[in-house]
């Protein structure tokens, strides 16, 4: 899904990053296909508190005007 709606709103003038608790599995050429920052914060499992920090690291880097998040683990950590 990431792969079709980050394009889009980037050819719309959108500045577009995308963070992924879990690793993307993305390759290089992927990430770079793109045109978009990548970050993957390598959340090890469900009490990974660090993976969380690292999530707030990177929002507060960036002040997003939008968060979409998807299912169960961008529900409520995403928020």
């Amino acid at each position: 899904m990431i792969r079709y709606l980050l394009p889009r709103l980037r050819s719309r003038g959108v500045e577009t990053i995308a963070a992924s608790l879990y690793a993307s599995g993305l390759t290089p050429a992927e990430i770079q296909e793109l045109h978009t920052p990548v970050y993957d914060c390598g959340r090890r499992g469900r009490w990974d508190i660090g993976a969380l920090r690292r999530l707030a690291e990177i929002t507060r880097g960036c002040h997003p005007d939008i968060v979409h998040t998807h299912v169960f683990s961008g529900k409520y950590w995403g928020r």
